[in-house]
């Protein structure tokens, strides 16, 4: 029996747009988007940061020395967020299946920097359960590692709790540990997949 349900951040609970906003935007002030593709998705300074081996304003330096800008941290974390919002749809299907009893759970490869940003902008984490995030484990999707911190976190077994990526590849962690996990298409299809496992939200 399902006791446990996991939704992913980008894409899912923030629509793609906020994501795509900040790379056009970034893209247009530096004047060089490979530059900001390696930054954001490539750079071992970034992998460092969401593993919290780099400090925010160690980030922040870096990617100003890199691509030439003049951010703080903050004003990187709003920048960064600026074009992000809350899937509605998303939102009132969590908050049904809490009070359909069900334990709602985030497990996201992200940074202090952009988690910090969000929070201040939609005071968003309130809305689950277990909130497991790469730089408090020092882990990233999809190792093991941190599909067993989700598991402690939320007191559940593996057969207990289901976890579905757009990507995946990461989740051979989750299907290793014997965790329910489906690929992540879309809304509709995350529910009808749920249904499957006998989840239950009106």
């Amino acid at each position: 029996m399902i006791k446990a349900i996991t939704f992913d951040l980008d894409g899912v609970y923030f629509p793609e747009e906020g994501k795509k906003g900040f790379h056009k935007r970034l893209t247009e002030l530096v004047g060089d988007e490979s530059k900001v593709v390696h930054a954001l998705y490539k750079s071992p300074e970034m992998l460092k940061l969401v593993t919290d081996e780099l400090s925010e304003i160690e980030f922040t330096d870096w990617l100003n020395s890199y691509l030439g800008t003049e951010f703080t941290v903050d004003s990187l974390g709003e920048f960064w967020t600026r074009d992000y919002s809350i899937n509605d749809e998303v939102s009132r299907y969590i908050k049904s299946a809490r009070t359909a009893g069900y334990i709602c759970c985030t497990c996201s490869n992200n940074n202090r920097i952009r988690v910090s940003a969000l929070q201040n902008k939609f005071n968003f984490l309130d809305e689950f359960d277990v909130k497991i995030f790469s730089y408090e484990y020092n882990a990233v999707k999809p190792e093991a590692k941190i599909y067993r911190a989700l598991l402690e976190e939320a007191g559940v077994a593996a057969d207990e709790l289901v976890y579905s990526d757009d990507n995946p590849a990461r989740l051979d962690g989750a299907i290793q540990l014997g965790i329910n996990t489906f690929v992540y298409e879309n809304f509709q299809q995350f529910q009808t997949e749920l249904s499957k496992l006998k989840v239950e939200v009106i």
